[in-house]
């Protein structure tokens, strides 16, 4: 049943509408943390981030959360609530825009992910010429390497499930490196040519599927 409260300022409130507000403003709240924790492997496996590090970054939402409850707390009665939900109205829509602008203005998230891909090459890079120096003699280069001992540290990092916790960035790069590589290859004439992919061909006529196939997936 609905119920007016009267604030120390004499204003009146309803409590259903205030209960319901409330109610309103915590699922978006849950809704953002939700969504911070969902993207952080993405973002991990993206930006070839430590665990720590990905720590830093999803917990800056909370950080946000506790210190504006603590700024802000003090000032409700005294500005009075309804001017704090039009100041974090403000605030969220700021954020939001900064974010489109920031997109725009560099790039997208494109520019961003091909900076953070050269980050990953480099270290990656250093990283094999650092174990072909632990494996094979101080001073040791990858590329001086004999096919053999290639294999034998690359077959350690090919494949992410598989690889040990201390191997995870070093895995990540050999990923990012066969996704690059097979990319670069399968959208070029000849990777097209490999794949027999027939689009962006022009065609005299156009010939249906033979009968068997159709006959397969039940359309004859």
């Amino acid at each position: 049943m609905s119920e007016n409260i009267n604030t120390e300022s004499g204003a009146s409130v309803d409590s259903s509408r205030l209960f319901i507000g409330s109610c309103v403003a915590l699922i978006a709240t849950s809704v953002a943390f939700a969504t911070v924790g969902a993207i952080m492997l993405s973002l991990k496996r993206e930006f070839v981030l430590t665990n720590e590090e990905v720590g830093w970054i999803g917990g800056a939402a909370l950080w946000g959360f506790a210190v504006s409850q603590l700024l802000f707390a003090p000032f409700a009665d005294t500005v009075g609530m309804r001017f704090l939900l039009r100041i974090s109205f403000i605030g969220h829509l700021l954020g939001v825009l900064t974010m489109i602008i920031a997109g725009v203005a560099g790039g997208g998230f494109w520019t961003l992910s091909n900076q953070s891909d050269k980050i990953v090459l480099r270290e990656g890079l250093v990283w094999l010429d650092s174990e072909a120096a632990r494996r094979f003699g101080e001073g040791t280069r990858f590329r001086q390497l004999t096919p053999d001992q290639h294999i034998e540290i690359c077959d350690e990092i090919c494949y992410l499930p598989n690889t040990d916790s201390e191997l995870e960035a070093a895995a990540l790069f050999f990923d990012k490196v066969r996704d690059l590589t097979s990319t670069a290859f399968w959208t070029t004439p000849e990777g097209m040519e490999d794949l027999q992919y027939v689009g962006n061909v022009p065609l005299p006529r156009w010939e249906p599927p033979p009968p068997e196939v159709l006959r397969h997936i039940g359309l004859e």
